[in-house]
């Protein structure tokens, strides 16, 4: 520190490297930002972080600023600075990443009985907290941790003599940097000072999301109505939020409220996702309830045993041989969405403010027992990448090997090796092309339903309302009827993610929307008064008159259901009627139903199955 002149010094990292700057301790941070524009010669605007937190311009002197002698600044000339002077919002952090930020992230441990010999207010060797990184925690949790989780990555690249300070996330290039001037261009020449690297595929060490939960098995069963009615396969896209899972330090994971299906066409060994005109819409009114696309789900499902009811294991053995558990196909459409919704991180660590995804996937199949089971993943960066420049595609040699493109007259294409380990025990780099295993673009982790009941995301009501685009149509006025009748509250019966996405996206309810934001702010807070407030409106009633609805009165006795209603809700296959348990006297006009041992569809009556003609079960 310079007592003779009474500056300060910052260390200014900008695009071009490090510099020092001197700047007089009673200025203004107004004159800290412009000796960094004449410093840096920047053009246009840009931001100032320290200590992961922006600076804004005051006439505060930077004395009171609590600035350090020496302290690092970095410079970001985000593209989120351009999108807002687009009229874009800036983009912003997820909450738990900043939450995940703030945390000091040590794991503690117990005092040891046999080896530590010191009071209980102390530590030491045996009982002082790890970091998150250490390979103990790692190795000797109570479930091992496969892959350290993304914030316990960053912790790990902090370390060090320098902490961190040329710490930075890169996203991998294929293509060839373009402004040589040195030759004539590909396919002509090429120089090491375009050429992209070869590249070398490894596991990755860590991933963005380590667990994905449903909050209710409701919503899975729901989902697999669809295969079950039709025999078909479907796709839906899950919703909900990321929060901190504390089985993993530092992890995240999803949590799935709802799932949204788009409009799609299935076939018993496939299906095709048609373009979907509402999904912005879909997705604006997640946003205003607080939730974002977090994922998609797929079902592989194939009825084997007809008599028993049972599906068809695919993808783990299959005639004594181990299978992949994902394919080449669902790899490429899993690496578009998720760089269609990147992961959002602090230009510390990344100038365009994003790295990877935290998009997951997830495959419903069959498992070794016959039952259905669900398995969850994402691509790694590196996939992301290889996708995205076009070097990789399925390969003809099997549904588990990806092809690597050759260089042509229009691309260049790098080298590509993966490390494997032969017979010997030796590591070895062995040449990609022309296909490699997928299991080294592949980041898994478990998922499953909640098993406590807890403050549910989007609470729904007793009998939900029926999926978007299923064949035939079940969304319509009257099931919207029979909906609003049921008994409950009726913010319970509002908090229905597809209802609430058929009232936003079906035409016939247009003139609703300059209300809709009150509805969804009722069920956003769960308000009663607020719900109660939106049925009351001018414009609801509107509806009401159209659709044949009449306001429910609120009473605690079930109403009866005919067994004409729009859509017939029948107990899951899977969850036995508890013993003792009586019929429901409300339903005893209806048909019986019975569950086809082929294709597992629920019917009504009859003596046959509608859909695959199979004949009714005997008692």
């Amino acid at each position: 520190y310079d007592f003779a002149t009474s500056e300060m010094i910052f260390r200014i990292r900008g695009p071009s490297g490090t510099v020092r700057l001197e700047i007089p301790e009673h200025s203004s941070t107004y004159a800290l930002f412009e000796g960094v524009q004449r410093k840096l010669n920047v053009e246009g605007p840009f931001q100032l972080w320290c200590r992961d937190q922006p600076l804004q311009p005051s006439s505060l002197p930077i004395s009171a600023s609590r600035f350090g002698n020496g302290e690092m600044l970095t410079l970001v000339q985000p593209k989120d600075v351009v999108a807002e002077e687009e009229g874009a919002p800036p983009a912003k952090l997820d909450d738990v990443d900043m939450e995940l930020d703030a945390d000091e992230g040590l794991v503690k441990r117990q005092r040891n009985p046999q080896l530590c010999r010191h009071s209980d207010g102390q530590q030491c060797l045996h009982c002082c907290s790890l970091q998150p990184y250490d390979e103990s925690v790692q190795r000797h949790a109570d479930k091992p941790i496969k892959f350290m989780s993304f914030h316990t990555y960053l912790r790990k690249l902090n370390t060090g003599a320098d902490r961190g300070k040329f710490t930075t996330l890169e996203t991998l290039s294929c293509r060839i940097q373009p402004g040589c001037t040195t030759h004539a261009p590909w396919p002509a020449a090429i120089c090491t000072k375009c050429q992209p690297s070869a590249v070398l595929l490894s596991r990755q060490p860590f991933r963005h999301v380590d667990y994905l939960q449903f909050e209710s098995p409701e919503l899975v069963n729901e989902f697999l109505n669809g295969w079950r009615s039709t025999g078909t396969q479907r796709v839906g896209w899950l919703y909900g939020k990321y929060a901190r899972y504390d089985l993993v330090p530092l992890g995240i994971k999803a949590v799935v409220a709802a799932i949204y299906e788009p409009p799609q066409g299935g076939t018993a060994d496939g299906l095709m996702l048609t373009e979907d005109l509402a999904l912005e819409r879909v997705d604006a009114l997640a946003a205003a309830l607080g939730l974002q696309r977090v994922g998609w789900m797929f079902t592989d499902l194939l009825a084997d045993d007809k008599a028993a009811g049972s599906v068809r294991c695919t993808r783990t053995l299959e005639d004594g041989h181990k299978t992949t558990l994902f394919t080449a196909h669902e790899i490429m459409m899993a690496s578009r969405l998720q760089r269609s919704l990147p992961n959002r991180v602090s230009p510390r660590y990344s100038r365009d403010g994003e790295f990877g995804s935290k998009f997951v996937s997830v495959v419903v199949s069959g498992q070794p027992d016959g039952t259905v089971g669900m398995k969850a993943f994402q691509v790694s960066d590196q996939a992301m990448s290889l996708e995205r420049d076009e070097v990789i595609l399925p390969s003809a040699e099997g549904p588990g090997f990806m092809f690597v493109r050759p260089s042509t007259d229009a691309q260049y294409v790098p080298d590509v090796f993966y490390a494997m380990t032969d017979k010997y025990g030796n590591d070895i780099k062995t040449n990609a092309r022309p296909s490699f295993p997928v299991e080294y673009l592949l980041v898994d982790f478990e998922c499953g339903a909640a098993t406590t009941k807890g403050q549910p995301l989007l609470p729904g009501p007793a009998r939900a309302f029926p999926p978007a685009n299923r064949i035939p149509a079940r969304q319509t006025p009257a099931a919207l009827r029979d909906h609003l009748k049921q008994p409950g509250s009726l913010v319970a019966k509002f908090s229905d993610f597809n209802l609430l996405a058929y009232l936003a996206t079906d035409p016939s309810f247009t003139d609703l929307q300059p209300e809709f934001p009150a509805l969804l702010a009722a069920v956003r807070e769960q308000n009663e008064m607020l719900a109660t407030n939106f049925q009351k409106s001018a414009l609801w009633k509107a509806v009401e008159d159209r659709v044949g609805l009449s306001t429910p009165a609120p009473s605690a006795a079930p109403s009866s259901r005919s067994s004409t209603s729009a859509y017939p809700t029948p107990v899951p296959p899977s969850v036995p009627r508890p013993a003792g348990s009586r019929p429901d006297s409300s339903r005893s006009s209806a048909p019986e139903q019975w569950q086809c041992s082929a294709c597992t569809l629920i019917n009504y009556g009859g003596s046959k199955c509608s859909v695959c003609d199979s004949p009714r079960p005997r008692r």
